[in-house]
């Protein structure tokens, strides 16, 4: 792989050791531990990360596939699962914001074509906010509410005995 000039893609600080052994298992062989950050970087550019973006990521404590991505200039996190490659021999990346969530064919570099990243699904999350309610404005299913004073109505006549 030629090494892209740093500023053309988003460039990515792994903390850790054992995260950056998990990407690079994920990412297939390189050549270097320089050249890991390099090749997500790439990844990250093609799923729409700005160039200018500096990602700081960390493995999730819950799953071992899964990665906080700390983008420091828009201040905010996204959330990166991988997947390993299956049957069709190729992974996933999973990219999951407050507002979409992004899976992506992982297609690992050849001698023939470079790695890419192919769009599969896009969906929007549902929002998490959700308005505060009075408990007596919750209605079980089923259940109709029983007001005083509430008028009888009368049983038409159909003609029908």
């Amino acid at each position: 792989m030629n090494i892209l000039n740093k500023q053309n893609i988003p460039r990515v600080i792994i903390k850790k050791k054992e995260t950056k052994k998990t990407m690079e298992s994920w990412l297939g062989k390189t050549s270097s531990q320089q050249e890991t950050p390099i090749k997500f970087g790439i990844l990250l550019q093609q799923a729409g990360i700005p160039n200018t973006e500096t990602c700081i990521l960390e493995r999730s404590k819950e799953n071992n596939m899964q990665f906080n991505c700390h983008l420091k200039k828009q201040r905010k996190n996204i959330s990166i699962s991988l997947i390993l490659e299956d049957v069709d021999n190729f992974g996933e990346l999973i990219i999951t914001t407050e507002t979409e969530r992004k899976t992506f064919e992982y297609h690992k570099e050849t001698r023939a074509e470079g790695m890419k990243l192919v769009l599969r699904k896009e969906e929007k999350t549902p929002s998490t906010y959700i308005p505060e309610q009075r408990k007596d404005s919750i209605i079980p299913y089923g259940k109709q509410p029983q007001k005083k004073g509430m008028v009888k109505q009368k049983k038409l006549k159909t003609g029908q005995n």
